[in-house]
């Protein structure tokens, strides 16, 4: 299976602790993905759908804060190749699972822990939700700010062999209601093995946030698109992926 830079960038495991934790914020996110394989020979399109309904509570501990995300209910469609990766009882299974993360001036530091880090559902909608609830916005930035980012996720680490090297260009457009409105748009490329096969390819993207300082979101929209070519031993053709990746998320009143 191949999955999303967007995704990937957030899938972490490992274990953290903290003080107990507050009152809730809830959120809906939608996810949408698309996958299309050109083999020479044929092409093969799969896809997920998904829509979330999250509660987020933080707390703080030494040096930052603790996130803790527990899904109350999800609606996840998944077909074609990807279909075979997310079972019926792997969806049935997500609802009332979490993860927790240590917040550092509101970016994910260091692993973060699933209450199953088996199920690839989590992952996706959990990963997702990270990535646009956390983008890293320092307390002193301000409106006309612009700086930049990078990601680096080593092939050799990466939960699916793929490794990614992204560049995020960052602007405060305006100011609103105690949140700063921040613009971002992504390039970068990714590299690595899979399934017997040998990738390479481009990433691009656009984020969209309102967002406090230290985060987290209280909207936030992303989008990802991956072009890759993958050379496999023994196939008469290199293979082409397209990965088309969106992500919405609401704070809910």
């Amino acid at each position: 299976m191949i999955v999303s830079g967007l995704m990937t960038l957030a899938l972490l495991t490992g274990g953290t602790t903290g003080p107990d934790l507050g009152a809730p914020v809830k959120y809906k996110l939608n996810l949408n993905l698309t996958q299309n394989i050109d083999t020479g020979d044929q092409q093969m399109a799969s896809g997920i759908t998904a829509v979330a309904f999250l509660a987020l509570t933080m707390s703080d501990t030494t040096g930052g804060q603790i996130a803790s995300i527990v899904i109350d209910s999800v609606r996840f469609d998944a077909d074609g190749m990807l279909g075979a990766s997310f079972t019926e009882p792997m969806i049935s299974a997500a609802a009332g699972q979490s993860l927790r993360a240590y917040i550092v001036e509101g970016k994910v530091s260091g692993p973060a822990q699933w209450s199953d880090d088996e199920n690839p559902v989590l992952a996706t909608v959990g990963g997702a939700a990270v990535s646009a609830l956390f983008i890293g916005l320092a307390p002193t930035r301000q409106v006309g700010d612009t700086w930049a980012d990078t990601n680096n996720v080593a092939a050799e680490t990466a939960p699916n062999g793929i490794g990614n090297n992204q560049v995020i260009s960052w602007k405060v457009t305006e100011a609103k209601d105690g949140a700063l409105v921040v613009d971002g748009t992504s390039t970068g490329s990714v590299s690595g093995s899979n399934q017997g096969g040998d990738f390479s390819g481009t990433i691009e993207g656009t984020i969209a946030v309102t967002t406090p300082a230290g985060g987290p979101s209280r909207s936030a929209k992303l989008t990802n698109s991956q072009k890759i070519e993958m050379l496999s031993p023994g196939a008469p053709n290199i293979i082409m992926i397209g990965v088309e990746n969106a992500v919405s998320l609401e704070m809910l009143p």
